[in-house]
C-alpha cells in the first residue's frame, strides 16, 4: 500500500483509504455495515467510542441509494460509505497506532466479498 508523509515528521498514526467493488449486495445493508467496525476494531486492537452515525440518503449526482457509518474509537474511527447500486464500499481508518494494513486489506475484501481497486494510506502527522 503507498503512502505519503513529509519526512522529518513525527507520525501521529496510519490513514488508510480502500475502495471495495463488486462487494455482495447482502453485505450492503445496514445491519451488515454496522457489523463491520467493531470487527476490524477488535482485527487492530482498537476501543470503540460511543455508537456509531448511521445516514441513509441518495448521492447528489448519481442518484444511487447510499447508506454511510461512522464509528468513533479511542482517538480514532473508521468511515464506510456503500453505494448500493454501484457495489461499491469506500472505506477509511484512521487510528493513532500502527496495524498491519495488509491485514485491514485482506479482511476488508473479505468481509465485503469484493476486491480492493484503490488502497492507500496516509501517515498523519
Amino acid at each position: 500500500m503507498s503512502h505519503s508523509v513529509e519526512s522529518g515528521h513525527e507520525i501521529f498514526g496510519p490513514d488508510v483509504h480502500l475502495t471495495i467493488v463488486n462487494c455482495q449486495p447482502e453485505k450492503l445493508t445496514r445491519d451488515s455495515l454496522l457489523q463491520y467496525a467493531p470487527q476490524v476494531s477488535r482485527l487492530i486492537g482498537m476501543k470503540l467510542f460511543g455508537q456509531p452515525v448511521v445516514g441513509i440518503s441518495k448521492h447528489s449526482r448519481s442518484g444511487h441509494d447510499t447508506i454511510t457509518v461512522i464509528q468513533l474509537w479511542e482517538t480514532s474511527n473508521s468511515s464506510v460509505i456503500a453505494d448500493i447500486q454501484s457495489r461499491k464500499c469506500y472505506v477509511q481508518i484512521f487510528t493513532c497506532k500502527q496495524f498491519d494494513e495488509e491485514e485491514v486489506l485482506d479482511f476488508t475484501e473479505e468481509y465485503f466479498g469484493g476486491q480492493a481497486t484503490d488502497a492507500f494510506g496516509i501517515d498523519r502527522d
